[in-house]
């Protein structure tokens, strides 16, 4: 008893230290809500990041300082219950993924420098690194851990969290269908479950948080890799309060699997000891995930960087998100030129708004150029145009003319100033899509070209009812003079 009560009382000092914290820091959202559990009423307050549209920027702010870094998670709940002043933890997500060019200054800093100020091997108190790497599944995350006081699951979405004690109509009618769909799942899992073994899983989620994935849910979010189903698939765990990150991949799918749950695909290096050989791994694994296809990696992946200290004990300390370069090119497209995606065949394009979606567009071609020539090819790039039109062409919401456009001005920007045959480009795409672009782009232009008449004809008579007027208005005045 006097155990758990020690516990008790960390686990309060922890949560209320964070929460103070994060209740001083800007750009976060904080929502508090009341909710009640049988006769158990409680406050529940989520914490949230007001996120960039750039993955890359929003980064940045996090790699500024350590404590932000460390506190401000991808998700992050308390819980206040009446007549106590102290708050608690009630599930904690993973911490910001950081993009990286170099290797991570945390990474760094664990080698000693030698005569000629290069790193090389590892501090005296540290044993090896290890990278762990798993697949970014393509779905909406989803965060699980245990309520012990109010006897409920806590399902929780990355910004809101959902205190779950069965499957009531009347309240899951409430939540949003992708939530209802994660907590549908979650309680068909544990059905299967022995009680003994239930038992054990809710007491080891009651100060831990499990993270993984909805995948496969297409009808209720918008995904692009192909799921034979919709299936929860768990990534990792983290301790609500301890400072750690989370525990490693390969530790995390062992206790996970032991439980029966469906865990992400993992990769792992050998223990590595010198900074030149995590360098060249490091190197490897970019260049590897950046230039695979979209078929083959879908998003990317995520690298864990696991140190094992002289005691044996494997620790996180950065994880690093991949990209795939046709990824984010695809989904940057799809970002930003959401105005051409016809949701009705006979809906109107506002011109103005695809005008200022392509200049912005091209903005960000320009802007990464030099790292798609790096990690790509030209070819890599009109496979990824392709996917996209295949992908919009399957739910008939996209206008096909002005992608094809795209494909046409980005292959000649791309080329740089080298020449293009156009018509051989337009074969292409014929033979891949089966449209005749030459016969459809006429048709446009004969369009404009009408729509320009129409609007010239109406302007001249105007004009013409406008001088008509002039001149009647004009014998008037004359008229009322000499009367």
């Amino acid at each position: 008893m006097e155990i758990e009560e020690k516990q008790t009382e960390e686990s309060a000092l922890y949560s209320n230290r964070v929460f103070e914290y994060l209740t001083l820091q800007k750009g976060l959202n904080q929502k508090e809500k009341v909710v009640q559990v049988d006769l158990e009423t409680a406050f529940v307050i989520d914490f949230s990041v007001k996120e960039l549209e750039d993955d890359e920027e929003e980064s940045k702010q996090f790699l500024e300082s350590g404590q932000f870094l460390n506190y401000v998670r991808r998700g992050c709940t308390f819980i206040r219950y009446p007549k106590d002043k102290n708050v608690y933890l009630l599930r904690k997500g993973y911490q910001k993924f950081c993009y990286q060019n170099g290797i991570p200054n945390k990474v760094w800093d664990l080698f000693n420098q030698d005569q000629f100020n290069r790193k090389s091997s590892l501090q005296e108190y540290y044993q090896s690194i290890n990278l762990q790497r798993t697949c970014k599944e393509d779905g909406s995350n989803i965060q699980i851990s245990w309520c012990a006081k109010l006897n409920c699951w806590v399902i929780c979405s990355k910004n809101e969290a959902y205190l779950i004690k069965n499957l009531s109509k009347k309240y899951l009618d409430k939540l949003q269908p992708v939530v209802v769909e994660m907590i549908k799942l979650w309680f068909k899992f544990i059905d299967t479950l022995p009680k003994e073994k239930l038992t054990i899983l809710q007491e080891f989620c009651s100060n831990k948080t499990v993270i993984g994935e909805i995948c496969g849910a297409n009808k209720h979010i918008k995904q692009y890799v192909t799921y034979k189903e919709e299936q929860l698939i768990f990534l990792s765990i983290v301790d609500n309060f301890s400072d750690e990150i989370c525990y490693t991949p390969l530790e995390s799918a062992q206790i996970l699997k032991n439980f029966g749950l469906n865990t992400v695909k993992i990769q792992h290096t050998g223990e590595i000891t010198s900074y030149e050989e995590l360098q060249l791994q490091v190197n490897k694994i970019r260049q590897e995930i950046a230039t695979g296809s979209f078929e083959n990696y879908g998003e990317g992946e995520v690298l864990y960087y696991c140190i094992t200290d002289k005691n044996q004990k494997k620790t996180v300390a950065i994880m690093e998100k991949i990209k795939t370069f046709e990824y984010s090119l695809f989904k940057t497209i799809i970002r930003l030129m959401s105005c051409t995606f016809k949701k009705k065949k006979d809906q109107e394009i506002n011109l103005k708004k695809v005008q200022q979606a392509e200049d912005n567009l091209l903005k960000f071609i320009d802007k990464v150029k030099e790292k798609f020539f790096l990690y790509g090819s030209l070819e890599l790039y009109q496979r990824m145009v392709k996917q996209v039109i295949q992908f919009y062409l399957m739910g008939g919401q996209v206008d096909l003319l002005r992608f094809q456009e795209y494909f046409i001005s980005f292959k000649y920007i791309l080329q740089k100033d080298q020449i293009i045959n156009h018509q051989n480009v337009l074969l292409e795409l014929k033979n891949t899509f089966g449209i005749d672009i030459l016969r459809e782009q006429q048709e446009k232009i004969d369009k404009i070209e009408k729509e320009k008449q129409l609007m010239s004809e109406k302007k001249a008579y105007k004009l013409q009812v406008l001088d008509t007027k002039k001149d009647e208005d004009t014998l008037q005045d004359i008229n009322n003079i000499f009367e």
